[in-house]
């Protein structure tokens, strides 16, 4: 006899993060790096992974686009870049004049997703943000703002680089 559990269908609450918060983050972020990686986390919602993988010549600032190659659906996708991350972005690339990742980790090369999660953690502790902060919590709150501000779910499905709306849904914090 096998006795097996059924899977989990109850899905953690979790708390997204207000704008003010947003802001707080990346007025606490010590570098323009950091401030540009907090953005493509937030404004452009893109998952950590996407982040590390980001491409120089995938940052389009002319066209207000970001080009996302390699991301967990194994689709590209553009994604529009807003305001506030444009006027990030384009101070963060005048300084960067290599081709290669958009995200470096000193001498050590590109910055992995585990390197992301620590530049958020560290700004979250400075920031003093009485919440859990992660990198995909950015993604989740952007969600729940867009869905809040009106953006139908399709969009940000589309936005976020969902196959399905079901995956959306779970972005869904209202």
């Amino acid at each position: 006899l096998v006795i097996c559990r059924s899977f989990k269908t109850h899905i953690a609450e979790i708390e997204i993060l207000s704008i003010k918060e947003i802001q707080t983050l990346l007025k606490n972020a010590e570098t323009i790096r950091d401030k540009a990686v907090l953005a493509s986390l937030y404004y452009l919602g893109l998952r950590a992974g996407e982040a590390a993988e980001l491409l120089l010549e995938d940052v389009d600032l002319e066209n207000g686009k970001v080009l996302v190659r390699k991301s967990k659906t194994g689709y590209q996708r553009e994604v529009p870049i807003h305001s506030k991350a444009l006027e990030i972005f384009e101070v963060y690339l005048k300084q960067r004049i290599h081709k290669g990742a958009c995200f470096l980790q000193g001498l050590k090369g590109n910055l992995t997703p585990a390197g992301i999660e620590f530049i958020v953690e560290r700004i979250a502790q400075k920031s003093d943000i009485k919440k859990k902060i992660y990198p995909h919590l950015l993604r989740h709150s952007i969600a729940t703002h867009l869905l809040k501000n009106g953006m139908e779910l399709i969009k940000v499905s589309r936005f976020l680089g969902h196959r399905s709306l079901e995956s959306t849904q779970r972005y869904t914090h209202l």
